[in-house]
């Protein structure tokens, strides 16, 4: 048997923090014994996806871990990153790294 949870922190997604995931993760019960077994997120990929959309809407620096968790969820290598972001590759290297402020971003435009 399975609830969905009114609130629950997800952890593991490859942020410096966790995300709080509301009425979205199922918790699993032992019908026999009223345990619960336990927790998971039905659609992985759809809440990767918001957590991506959600960040990119706050207008400040992303941090270096932020950085990667987009790439990776867009399924790019670096080189190709660095490209949509108009950025040298060596640049984009030394952002994803946080050998570089993270002010950078401001001079960073996604494109399409």
């Amino acid at each position: 048997m399975f609830r969905t949870l009114p609130s629950c922190e997800k952890d593991g997604l490859g942020l410096p923090y966790a995300v709080t995931l509301i009425d979205t993760a199922e918790e699993e019960i032992d019908e026999t014994t009223g345990e619960v077994i336990g927790v998971s997120v039905p659609d992985m990929e759809g809440l990767v996806a918001a957590v991506a959309m959600a960040r990119v809407l706050i207008p400040t620096g992303l941090l270096q871990q932020e950085v990667r968790f987009m790439r990776d969820m867009l399924n790019l290598g670096s080189g190709k990153m660095a490209e949509i972001l108009t950025m040298t590759p060596e640049s984009y290297s030394r952002w994803e790294n946080g050998n570089r402020a993270s002010g950078l971003t401001s001079r960073c435009a996604w494109s399409s």
